[in-house]
């Protein structure tokens, strides 16, 4: 199988020579595709999250998490920034917002390190569900910072989805616990690095992959000292796995938010909350409760209503 980022340049390339034919499509019909297809890749990079969370809950389990976001950032590092260089040349990190990049990568580090510190203490379940915060701090963010319009339906829709996290999570039971702080933590760093994203989509998304694995790379290199444990051959095969699906994972989110709005894309990422539910059973033995479900079918409800209305408005 072809590296992932080979796969975005592939589609990029596929972009760039089928243009003529592009501008004779109803710039409607342009839109309604490029929607659809950035909701269908942000449920796609959900899958493999929730797969690389679950072995990186795995691994945290006996080594500091600091070093299993490491392990991550190594095959990021090995993967994105040679291909970078196979597509680009000189120009692997050529870009004219090198602040945003850096902002992105910053954020993206941050919530791997404080999600992988919250998988230790919880089920991929709960960290997930009081991650889904983010997507709240995604379209309040994107108003100030990307220019785009906060309607009635938009607002209402986030805070839908935003009570079916708090119906998953029931505040007062043992889910909030000081551990919930790091998923909250998550939240924040993850909704700066998706703001960050929306402001670099003028850039192939290989460059903007390089840029994150070498900046985060360097960040944990320095941090990963302070608590090193040597890992035996079974937790570092988890690990670089872990790292793999979080790389999938990272370049089917750069093409999405190439394809609609941070704040429209934003509630089908609820679309994790099933896949962490399922494959914490599967490997945990741990079933979703009652609450879980009801609060996933208001979620999933809240985000196909905005789907539906953004492409009719569309």
């Amino acid at each position: 199988m072809a590296p992932p980022m080979a796969v975005a340049a592939v589609a990029d390339d596929i972009v760039y020579e089928n243009a003529d034919r592009a501008k004779r499509i109803a710039p409607v019909e342009i839109i309604r595709s490029d929607i659809l297809k950035g909701i269908g890749l942000v449920i796609a990079s959900t899958l493999f999250f929730s797969a690389g969370d679950v072995a990186s809950k795995i691994t945290g389990a006996t080594i500091p998490p600091v070093e299993v976001t490491w392990f991550r950032y190594i095959v990021f590092l090995a993967l994105a920034v040679p291909l970078s260089f196979a597509n680009n040349g000189l120009r692997a990190f050529k870009t004219r917002r090198p602040g945003m990049h850096i902002v992105r990568a910053i954020g993206l580090c941050g919530a791997s390190i404080t999600f992988i510190f919250a998988l230790r203490y919880m089920q991929p379940s709960e960290a997930t569900a009081i991650n889904f915060l983010s997507p709240l701090f995604i379209t309040l963010l994107a108003v100030p910072f990307l220019g785009e319009t906060l309607t009635l339906p938009r607002l209402l829709s986030a805070l839908v989805g935003f009570l079916g996290v708090l119906l998953i999570v029931r505040p007062g039971s043992d889910t909030f616990q000081m551990a919930a702080l790091y998923p909250v933590a998550t939240a924040g760093s993850w909704a700066i690095a998706m703001i960050a994203t929306r402001k670099i989509t003028d850039d192939r998304p290989d460059v903007t992959m390089a840029w994150t694995a070498v900046v985060g790379f360097t960040i944990l290199s320095v941090l990963v000292p302070i608590d090193w444990r040597t890992p035996d051959f079974r937790e570092l095969w988890i690990g670089l796995l872990a790292g793999v699906l979080s790389l999938i994972g990272q370049a089917l989110v750069v093409m999405a938010y190439r394809k609609a709005e941070a704040s429209l894309l934003a509630p089908f990422a609820y679309a994790q909350l099933i896949f962490a539910g399922g494959m914490g059973y599967i490997v945990f033995g741990v079933a979703p409760g009652p609450w879980t479900l009801i609060g996933g079918v208001i979620i999933a409800a809240s985000g196909i209503y905005s789907a539906k209305r953004e492409t009719r408005a569309s």
